[in-house]
C-alpha cells in the first residue's frame, strides 16, 4: 500500500533534470499561433478556390501538423481560428455538392461524407424524422410554457 502512495507522489512532483522546473506538457497553440493557424487555414481555402481544387480538411491537418481533434478543443475560445474553421467546412460541404452534381465525386459517397461530416440528412431517415418531431414537440412545449406564463403575469395585480 504504501509503495503505491510514493509512486502517485513521485509521478506528481517530476522535475526537468537540467532547470529544475516542474514537469507538464506546454501550451503548444497560444493565441498568436491560432491566429497564424486561422490565416494559413483561410489561405489554403483561397488557394483551393482559385485552383479549382477538392481537397479535403485533413490534408491542411496533415500540412500543419495539427491533429482535427484540436478543432473542437480551439474553437470554442478563439474567435479567428472558429471563424476560418467554419468557413474551411463550409466551402468543403460546397465543394463536395459541386462535385456529385458534376460527376466529380460519387454521388453515394459524397451523400455519406455530408451526412458524417456536415450532418445531412435525407427526409426519409427515420432518425431525422424522431428528431424532428422531438424538436416539434419541444417547441410546442415551451409556446404553451410562454403562455401560461403570460396569463399568470396578467392575473396578478399591479
Amino acid at each position: 500500500m504504501s509503495g503505491e502512495i510514493e509512486i502517485r507522489v513521485l509521478k506528481q512532483d517530476r522535475v526537468y533534470k537540467k532547470t529544475g522546473k516542474p514537469f507538464h506538457r506546454p501550451k503548444k497553440y497560444t493565441d498568436e499561433y491560432l491566429d497564424d493557424l486561422a490565416l494559413s487555414l483561410k489561405d489554403w481555402v483561397l488557394e483551393c478556390y482559385e485552383n479549382d481544387e477538392f481537397r479535403m480538411l485533413y490534408e491542411w491537418c496533415q500540412e500543419n501538423d495539427f491533429h482535427p481533434k484540436n478543432f473542437t478543443r480551439y474553437t470554442p475560445n478563439h474567435e479567428g481560428f472558429r471563424e476560418a474553421y467554419e468557413w474551411a467546412k463550409t466551402w468543403q460541404e460546397f465543394q463536395v455538392v459541386k462535385g456529385a452534381l458534376t460527376k466529380k465525386v460519387d454521388p453515394r459517397f459524397a451523400q455519406f461524407y455530408l451526412g458524417c461530416q456536415h450532418n445531412w440528412r435525407s427526409k426519409d431517415d427515420p432518425e431525422a424524422q424522431k428528431r424532428d418531431l422531438r424538436n416539434d414537440f419541444i417547441k410546442f412545449i415551451d409556446h404553451v410554457k410562454g403562455i401560461e406564463n403570460k396569463d399568470e403575469d396578467e392575473d396578478e395585480p399591479s
